[in-house]
């Protein structure tokens, strides 16, 4: 493991098997912003595209619906655009 914390900076590293087995891991991330999402955004799951699900799997779980909004409401779809906007960066731990 790295030394230093993982931060938008620093996050991207290439695993084929990890990539691999992405749509498994956006099933998780679909199931657990269900939990996480007030309402009002829960009824516009269905919404998000897999580009958003990716941008937001670093956000922390009180920054979540905040962010899911904004991205909703201005159209945001690039996952780079969304992790930039994340201000408690939760690691990604589980990767090689």
């Amino acid at each position: 493991m790295s030394a230093s914390p993982q931060t938008y900076k620093n996050h991207q590293k290439f695993v084929p098997i990890n990539h691999y087995v992405l749509l498994p891991l956006l099933l998780v991330n679909f199931l657990a912003m269900r939990e996480l999402l007030p309402q009002d955004l829960q009824a516009r799951i269905n919404d998000f595209t897999p580009e958003q699900f990716i941008g937001l799997r670093f956000a922390s779980d009180a920054e979540l619906p905040g962010l899911a909004a904004a991205m909703l409401r201005d159209n945001i779809q690039k996952r780079d655009a969304i992790k930039k906007m994340v201000k408690d960066w939760r690691a990604d731990t589980l990767r090689v």
